[in-house]
């Protein structure tokens, strides 16, 4: 079983081997926006998978609300120091984390797995 994720639209999804991978007739897309998951920014995603189960990811923003654009750097009080704006958008969003190690558990172990792993996720 296999999860592979990256920015929408990424030029990582087009290399041969990848694209070749891809093409299986087992191999599912499942598109999600962090702004879906609790993030203030967009952050259009793709997820390949042969996890079945992980298509109940699929969120995409329902424009009923406004996103923050992560571009340049700007002052961060807590370190002292100007960090970039993009550097959160590199972690996943906890809501997003919970969900999909619940869909795992329940697709590799069955429910009572799933159980266990969405509450120990953030523990």
């Amino acid at each position: 079983e296999f999860t592979h994720e990256n920015l929408a639209g990424s030029a990582l999804f087009n290399f041969p081997l990848i694209l070749r991978a891809l093409r299986h007739l087992s191999v599912h897309l499942v598109r999600v926006d962090y702004c879906m998951f609790g993030c203030c920014y967009q952050k259009a995603t793709s997820i390949y998978t042969n996890v079945f189960e992980l298509r109940e990811l699929q969120c995409t923003c329902d424009r009923q609300h406004e996103h923050l654009t992560l571009c340049g750097a700007g002052w961060c009080h807590i370190k002292r120091k100007a960090t970039w704006r993009t550097t959160p958008s590199g972690r996943y969003p906890p809501l997003l984390c919970s969900e999909w190690a619940r869909l795992l558990a329940e697709a590799l172990g069955g429910p009572s797995l799933a159980r266990d792993a969405a509450g120990a996720v953030f523990a």
